[in-house]
């Protein structure tokens, strides 16, 4: 949503610019469309650390899954 929002109308503005469109608006539409790219990052970046803890909790609950089993069978 933000992509289809902010990134392709700024890449208009400051690509292809409109007769109407002046120099400030150019200069506009590139911050707003720095802030967008900058908040996209963000959001990836964050996925990336939930990935990231997702995989690290699997891993932890195999081992301790794996150490529960062991304990059982040395019991038996």
């Amino acid at each position: 949503m933000l992509y289809t929002t902010v990134v392709i109308p700024g890449i208009r503005t400051v690509a292809i610019p409109l007769e109407q469109e002046t120099r400030e608006d150019q200069v506009e539409a590139l911050r707003v469309l720095a802030a967008g790219n900058t908040l996209i990052v963000v959001c990836l970046g964050l996925v990336l650390a939930l990935q990231a803890g997702q995989e690290w909790a699997r891993r932890k609950e195999e081992r301790l899954r794996a150490e529960i089993e062991a304990e059982e069978q040395r019991r038996r």
